[in-house]
């Protein structure tokens, strides 16, 4: 069970959105029409989505949100997702929160200064927790790895960036993908991020498959984009599964599949609704 729930990053990190009931979130921030196209019009909603597997229908659900941090050009966000009902029972209550702080630069570009992941099991006084930090420190070049739990901070040693790439976080590169950063949105396309992992360097590969190559079992209705991401094996413990995603043409994920998850069977998320301003 505790490789379902990053599911719903994939899902969500195509649509950066502001949580209704966070107080870092607030009203829409002014001026939004003129933010570049990674964040635009996206603070200000919720988007909820449901996850499948096996017999659990409802197996999870998670939010996202992107609020403005507190000085002008930074942006943090969340993904907030737990486990429910006898699944939950299964995880020991299980929570998985994912936040990244992110700074934007002059020409609309996101940039990670620092991603943490972290689970947290139990209820009330038995509540415990554990946090890993990356602290991408792009004037040293190099990353930093910090993990916290129970209070006791343990840090690793660092590890340089590769010449001549600039490495982000998971939730930074979709930000940046979807905004057409990375170079247009054109089916055939394959788009390598640099990123990193436990190991150290890493890369998150996003491929634009034509309709020819979608997998017979996932064929979405519409105009879309469908994506295959490929990124290191221990995220999912998919066992050499694929993870598709598909979008609408605005960038916002319609749905999405983690194949072969602890060589069981497939994991399927959907989106089941929109929140605007809390309403």
């Amino acid at each position: 069970m505790r490789r379902l729930l990053p599911l719903l990053l994939l899902l969500l990190l195509s649509s950066p959105v502001a949580a209704a009931g966070d107080p870092a979130a607030g009203n829409p921030v002014a001026g939004t029409a003129e933010l570049p196209p990674s964040i635009a019009g996206l603070p200000g909603r919720t988007y909820h989505y449901d996850i499948a597997f096996l017999w659990f229908r409802r197996l999870a659900r998670g939010e996202f949100y992107l609020a403005p941090g507190d000085t002008p050009g930074i942006w943090r966000a969340v993904l907030d997702a737990r486990t429910l009902g006898i699944a939950a029972w299964l995880t020991r209550d299980r929570e998985q929160k994912y936040e990244s702080l992110m700074r934007l630069d002059g020409q609309g570009r996101l940039h990670t200064i620092w991603h943490s992941s972290t689970i947290y099991k139990g209820k009330g006084e038995k509540r415990r927790g554990r946090t890993k930090v990356y602290h991408y420190d792009h004037e040293a070049r190099q990353v930093r790895v910090t993990v916290e739990r129970n209070g006791m901070v343990t840090e690793g040693d660092p590890m340089p960036m590769p010449d001549g790439k600039e490495p982000v976080d998971v939730l930074t590169a979709f930000f940046n993908f979807r905004a057409g950063v990375y170079g247009p949105l054109e089916v055939g396309r394959r788009v390598v991020v640099p990123t990193f992992s436990r190991k150290g360097p890493s890369d998150i590969v996003i491929d634009i498959l034509p309709r020819s190559d979608w997998p017979s079992g996932y064929r979405p209705e519409g105009d879309v984009l469908f994506c295959r991401v490929t990124l290191d094996q221990e995220v999912f413990n998919t066992g050499g599964g694929h993870v598709y995603v598909w979008l609408d043409r605005r960038g916002m994920p319609l749905g999405g599949v983690v194949e072969n998850v602890l060589g069981m069977g497939d994991v399927r998320g959907t989106k089941v609704r929109e929140v605007v301003n809390g309403e």
